[in-house]
């Protein structure tokens, strides 16, 4: 336990009251003393803050009343407590004092153990609300220890499960990169539009980003002929392979009923994201035929952000070529598969695209 001893700073212009108190406190606290208000005011700035201030009111140039204004404006100063010790003792001037900041009001001639119990209880109090200011900062630095664990959790989660894909699908991990890429910069570039004012901020980026790897897990559900097969898809065949976004999805709503649902909250977006990201804006996608703003916004930034980095992967190697065949294909979409809004903020931000895509290749060597 800390066996300093409080430091009590003492303002008063007359030598005698400082003696009087000097000789009252001395043998209790570590002291310290000043004349006048500048005086006070240099003290504070240039040494260890006292734990408590006995200030006078009546003093030459700045009054007390003043000085108490300045101290409690300053944030580095304004937590420590002030008495008024002061020959004052009208009931405007105690009044005056609280309103300025001071804790209490001491009125001369001094009494001394009405003295000393006021300023125990008042350091008391301030050791208190020090206390509590640390383990308030403690909690806080738990919570946060505690959030980056659940993070880190969430985030393994997320890469086991969306590893599953790769296991059954051709993408790779850089696709699922460029995929986290792809639709935060595009959510992003929405947030200040008043189409969207409400559901995109920072919360809805982060679940986004997290998600967006999980967009293929219903694949896992899928048939091997039908994931490995080189030609095209059979009729029969196509219908099974738009059952994906359903498995994916009924799959994190049944993790989402647990009880402790509250903490994979995270997975809400997911949901949206897996279930509707081959949905239409013109209602011709699939699972469910959604159109327009009936189609989560999620779904439909992961659907752009796909078509997007199916275009730049086909074909031979071409950065340039394939992100401009992208950005028109994208465009002539508009409307059609892609929500209007979308693209027209996609063409804002298609050079962040191609760089994301750059930074983020199937073969890095090939750059090489």
């Amino acid at each position: 336990m800390d066996s300093t001893p409080d430091r009590v700073l003492i303002v008063d212009d007359d030598p005698l009251n400082v003696r009087v108190l000097v000789e009252l406190l001395r043998s209790q606290f570590s002291l310290s003393i000043a004349r006048d208000g500048q005086e006070t005011l240099d003290l504070l700035g240039r040494s260890a803050l006292p734990d408590l201030i006995l200030l006078d009111v009546m003093m030459p140039g700045m009054d007390g009343y003043e000085v108490c204004r300045r101290i409690k404006s300053n944030p580095i100063f304004n937590s420590i407590p002030i008495i008024f010790v002061t020959a004052l003792n009208q009931t405007f001037d105690e009044t005056a004092a609280f309103d300025v900041g001071g804790v209490d009001f001491i009125t001369k001639p001094i009494v001394p153990a009405v003295l000393i119990a006021r300023v125990q209880t008042q350091l008391a109090l301030r050791r208190s609300e020090q206390r509590l200011i640390q383990q308030n900062a403690h909690l806080d630095e738990l919570v946060k220890e505690r959030t980056r664990e659940l993070a880190l959790t969430q985030d393994v989660m997320i890469r086991a499960l969306a590893s599953l894909c790769e296991v059954r699908d051709d993408d790779t991990i850089h696709h699922l990169r460029r995929m986290q890429h792809y639709v935060s910069t595009l959510a992003r570039s929405i947030e200040k539009t008043p189409a969207f004012s409400g559901q995109v901020n920072d919360l809805f980026i982060d679940r986004l980003f997290r998600s967006a790897p999980l967009h293929d897990i219903g694949k896992v559900g899928l048939s091997d002929a039908i994931l490995s097969k080189n030609g095209p898809l059979s009729p029969e065949e196509q219908q099974e392979m738009q059952r994906h976004p359903m498995i994916g999805r009924e799959a994190i709503m049944k993790s989402l009923a647990f009880e402790a649902a509250d903490e994979i909250d995270f997975l809400s977006v997911a949901v949206d994201l897996i279930g509707s990201h081959h949905e239409c804006w013109d209602g011709s996608g699939y699972p469910d035929g959604l159109a327009g703003d009936n189609i989560p916004l999620a779904g439909r930034l992961l659907s752009l952000a796909d078509c997007y980095d199916e275009v730049i992967t086909e074909g031979e190697y071409n950065p340039v070529g394939q992100h401009q065949k992208a950005v028109e294909i994208i465009r002539e979409l508009s409307g059609q598969r892609f929500d209007p809004r979308l693209v027209a903020a996609f063409l804002s931000v298609a050079e962040e695209f191609r760089l994301i895509a750059e930074h983020f290749p199937d073969h890095p060597e090939i750059l090489h």
